[in-house]
């Protein structure tokens, strides 16, 4: 184990990257300097669409910052910071060349531009791979929470940076460029600092006495904090469109925004101090293990061991049906058999951290078979002990007493591992008969074994759909309004909606899926099946919208686009696990650049200036039909969309259910651990 004092605390890393997040979303802001960039340089409408495709591919481009957090993830203060570090190069790098560009400081051709452009747009994948990676790798089993938190804050980012430029910069695009480049990478530098893989549980996640203290009851609180600045930015967008502010009132508003992203820094009260106080290894996961350690024989972990009052509810869990299976032999309970002594903690030796000496490399805690195989009591009975099935490593805590459930970590699914097959003594025989084990098989899969899995391709064709649909209304919306006869301008006010539904999504696909998986073992897939439904309805509701729908549209909308990007995330991580989660995330991320270009800009702009043909101006079309056929392809293809979804639910209930069987084994070995449950974890 590393040294306690060695790390900072996890709620100080959490609060820190909330911070970084709320500069990551800065690609949603070139609408704000698009135009100065165009008269400046004299570029036509098709070019300055150019530059803005190149800062969205640069936003969605993060499989670079993945494969390098991944590479550095072993170093748990470093890697983290230095992601970052290199997130405020890009930063200070595309918005200097831009504000050079756009001032006329410097000369410089299109393809230079096209280049500072991307290098602007990839900041934000450095600082969202960081900040998100780390902290889900520090609540690995509170990862909705801590993505739709984080995500929130990146969907916020660009309304905070709006604010910003309507009221401290007189709309002076050249100047807020200049902001961009050097405002950002400090803040981003300064925050780094918090950031760091703590590699144990501290003792803040088993605080006793208010739950506003507990582990969820911090989220709880970071999800109100989301909310009300939501809230705030929406109020302080209409008043900015609606009414000429005073300089007084401008700076108060701005101190107002300032003042809630600083209530981020109350997140670690209470939490035992700057350093993250060791309270005990991690229970035992596809995860436990440090990456930086040599994995058991096949990948292979062993659960943590509970007796007593635990034992029972575990019992009582095991003979509840999961969501999605039915009762069979593994949901009946089994006879429990109480082991007097903690298994002893394997050391490591000349063979290997997970070799024990005079063990053979099985180990010592399993008492030995007559023929002097290893074999291990469960659930009232003996059974073969099998390479790999170790505690692990050395600091490794043993919790309880009775009877484990054996968690490997090299398939997807629950297997019911048969009693037949256990070495038991005669007397036993009667109870193999009636009870089963269950093994956790979770399974860590790399880039490439995830590409080849039919689930990676069931996701990322949702995500591609998804994505389109809602980038192709948001994108086209000035020219949706003026097609309905809405007037210039009249997209401002839906963008305002789109934009705080979309981090109302983030925030309600985080907490509501983490909720139910912790309370009834219900599939986050399911989640983004409903979600996957709305977006098909809203985009059948927009091919024969008139003015007035739009307003309901565009909430809908904004809140599934949102969901996607707090959805995909765990559902990544919870399919194809956290060790390559950096990598694995990012490669998801191409799902939405193609979408973007394919469906919202190259279909649904091929077809609107068809239609516009069609009306006799090539230029401008006026009509409830102008989008109505691309917006029904869309529709088409987002029912797809949600029938592949349902697909990965079905596929994927083992997965949960095995997720939420170690979910309630994780929280009663804390139980016993702590002497207490944590404050509001449903289970």
């Amino acid at each position: 184990m590393a040294s306690s004092g060695s790390y900072i605390s996890k709620w100080i890393t959490f609060a820190a990257a909330a911070v970084i997040q709320a500069s990551a979303g800065l690609s949603y802001s070139f609408s704000l300097y698009a135009p100065t960039i165009k008269d400046s340089l004299g570029l036509s409408q098709t070019e300055i669409a150019t530059v803005g495709s190149a800062v969205n591919l640069g936003g969605y481009f993060a499989i670079v910052a993945g494969s390098v957090y991944d590479h550095l993830k072993n170093y748990h203060k470093f890697g983290p910071r230095l992601v970052v570090w290199l997130g405020c190069l890009c930063c200070c790098c595309g918005y200097l060349g831009l504000y050079l560009l756009a001032s006329g400081k410097a000369p410089g051709s299109f393809w230079q531009l096209i280049i500072f452009a991307i290098a602007a747009g990839n900041t934000g994948t450095w600082f969202d791979t960081s900040a998100l990676v780390t902290n889900v790798r520090n609540f690995p089993n509170d990862r909705g929470f801590v993505v739709g938190v984080l995500k929130s804050f990146l969907g916020l980012s660009s309304s905070i940076y709006t604010t910003l430029y309507m009221t401290a910069f007189e709309q002076d695009a050249v100047k807020f460029l200049l902001m961009l480049a050097f405002v950002p990478p400090a803040l981003g530098i300064i925050m780094s600092l918090g950031l760091n893989y703590v590699p144990y549980v501290e003792t803040s996640e088993g605080l006793q006495g208010s739950k506003w203290f507990s582990t969820e009851g911090r989220f709880l609180t970071s999800f109100l904090l989301v909310a009300a600045l939501a809230l705030y930015q929406m109020v302080s967008a209409v008043l900015i469109g609606q009414q000429e502010l005073s300089p007084t009132s401008k700076q108060v508003m701005v101190a107002g925004m300032a003042g809630l992203l600083a209530l981020a820094a109350g997140l670690p009260v209470h939490c035992s101090g700057w350093r993250a106080a060791y309270l005990h290894d991690y229970i035992h996961t596809r995860e436990s293990a440090p990456d930086d350690e040599q994995q058991p024989p096949n990948g292979v972990y062993s659960s943590p061991q509970i007796g007593g009052e635990s034992e029972a509810l575990l019992r009582e869990h095991s003979a509840q049906p999961q969501f999605g299976t039915r009762a069979s032999k593994a949901s009946r309970p089994c006879k429990a058999v109480q082991v007097k002594e903690p298994p002893a903690r394997p050391r490591k030796s000349a063979g290997g951290p997970w070799h024990q000496p005079g063990s053979g490399g099985a180990s010592s805690s399993r008492p030995r078979s007559s023929d002097g195989s290893t074999a291990s009591k469960h659930n009232g009975h003996l059974s073969s002990g099998q390479p790999g099935h170790l505690a692990a490593d050395e600091n490794r805590q043993s919790i309880g007493e009775a009877p484990s459930l054996s968690m490997p970590a090299d398939t997807g699914e629950v297997h019911q591992h048969s009693s037949a097959s256990s070495s038991a003594s005669a007397g036993d025989a009667s109870d193999r008969s009636n009870c089963d084990c269950v093994q956790l098989h979770l399974r860590n899969f790399t880039t490439k074994e995830m590409m080849h899995t039919t689930d990676f391709w069931l996701l990322f064709f949702q995500f591609v759909v998804a994505a389109g649909v809602c980038l192709a209304f948001l994108n086209n919306l000035g020219q949706l309004v003026v097609s309905l006869q809405g007037g210039q301008d009249g997209q401002v006010v839906f963008v305002s909606l789109f934009s705080v539904a979309n981090a109302a999504g983030r925030l309600l696909m985080g907490y509501i899926p983490e909720q139910h998986l912790h309370a009834r073992g219900t599939p986050r897939t399911l989640f983004l099946t409903l979600t996957a439904a709305v977006t098909a309805a809203c985009s059948l509701a927009v091919a024969y919208a008139d003015i007035g729908h739009l307003y309901v549209i565009s909430i809908l909308l904004g809140v599934a686009f949102g969901a996607h990007w707090s959805l995909l995330p765990a559902i990544s991580s919870d399919l194809f696990g956290l060790k390559h989660f950096a990598p694995n995330y990012t490669t998801l991320q191409f799902a939405p650049a193609i979408g973007s270009y394919l469906l919202a800009t190259r279909l649904t702009g091929w077809l609107y200036d068809r239609a516009a043909v069609q009306h006799g101006d090539p230029h401008e079309c006026i009509g409830p039909d102008c989008f109505r056929e691309a917006f029904l392809i869309l529709a088409g293809l987002a029912a797809v969309s949600s029938l592949a979804c349902s697909i990965a639910t079905s596929r994927s209930k083992s997965t949960y259910t095995a997720i939420s069987m170690h979910l309630r084994v994780v929280h009663l070995a804390e139980t016993r651990t702590t002497g207490h449950a944590e404050d509001g974890l449903h289970v």
